[in-house]
Formats: structure tokens, C-alpha cells, sequence
């Protein structure tokens, strides 16, 4: 099964959350099923429903980036 990829404001969407916090999130590599597409970012959907399961375990940026 091919994972679908979501778009930031979709991956928003999910979370209820500002787009602006998923962007920076993204910009710190601290987004679960992240997937860079050239310019692009996406989410891999089921990574991100794994997140939210968890109880969104992956709270602090990467050591050094925050």
C-alpha cells in the first residue's frame, strides 16, 4: 500500500494546528513522514496518524536546532 502525502495545510488540518506550525516544524526536520519533494514539503499520512496516536511523542526540535 502506497502511503498518501499530505500537504502542509492538510497535515494542519489533521492536528488543528496553524499552518505556520506545521512550516516550522518542517523547517527544523521535527515533522514525522517528512518528505521533501524539491521546493516541496509533504507528510506522509500514515507516519503522521502514528504521531497523533503516540500522543504527539515527538515534541522537542532536533538538539541544536531550537
Amino acid at each position: 500500500m502506497i502511503d498518501r502525502l499530505l500537504t502542509p495545510a492538510e497535515a494542519a488540518e489533521k492536528l488543528k494546528v496553524p499552518v505556520s506550525w506545521v512550516y516550522e516544524r518542517t523547517r527544523h526536520n521535527a515533522m514525522p513522514g517528512l518528505v521533501r519533494i524539491g521546493k516541496y514539503v509533504r507528510i506522509r499520512e500514515t507516519d503522521l496518524e502514528d504521531f497523533i496516536s503516540n500522543g504527539g511523542e515527538l515534541n522537542e526540535y532536533p538538539k541544536g536546532t531550537g
